[in-house]
């Protein structure tokens, strides 16, 4: 999310064509980042313990939290207050949710909502192929 809000201000600020390119390299960066990581925790099973190759794949994401609390981040100047907060909160929040509301009561939205609710409520035979490769196969989390 941070490299992603980045990168949405770099587009903004360079009016050049080069805005598209930049994201698709850090697209292609995160892909290629999580392919290797998918690839060598399974091999690093085999020589280590889980909590070493937990503790491997989790140094760069917090590496990218700690970088992230460095961001200078440049302050929005508020509006003059014509209310309390709390009423200003309760009014943009009440006007959010009916956007929101208006939204999801679009046939094109709710529609294929429902279709991934419904296919992700049903049983699959994930668990028990999962089941059947690690047990009967014997095959090992490398060439998982």
């Amino acid at each position: 999310v941070v490299v992603d809000s980045l990168v949405v201000e770099r587009a903004r600020e360079d009016e050049s064509a080069s805005s598209g390119a930049l994201q698709s390299l850090c697209w292609t960066c995160q892909s290629a980042g999580g392919l290797a990581s998918a690839y060598f925790s399974g091999s690093l099973l085999e020589t280590m313990s889980p909590q070493q190759v937990f503790a491997i794949t989790a140094a760069l994401p917090l590496a990218v939290a700690l970088i992230a609390l460095q961001l200078d981040e440049k302050r929005v100047p508020r509006l003059a207050a014509t209310s309390s907060p709390l009423g200003e909160f309760v009014r943009l929040t009440s006007s959010q949710g009916a956007l929101l509301w208006q939204t999801l009561r679009q046939r094109q939205v709710w529609l294929p909502t429902l279709f991934v609710f419904l296919w992700h409520a049903t049983p699959s035979c994930g668990d028990a192929f999962f089941y059947f490769l690690t047990e009967d196969l014997l095959i090992g989390p490398e060439f998982l």
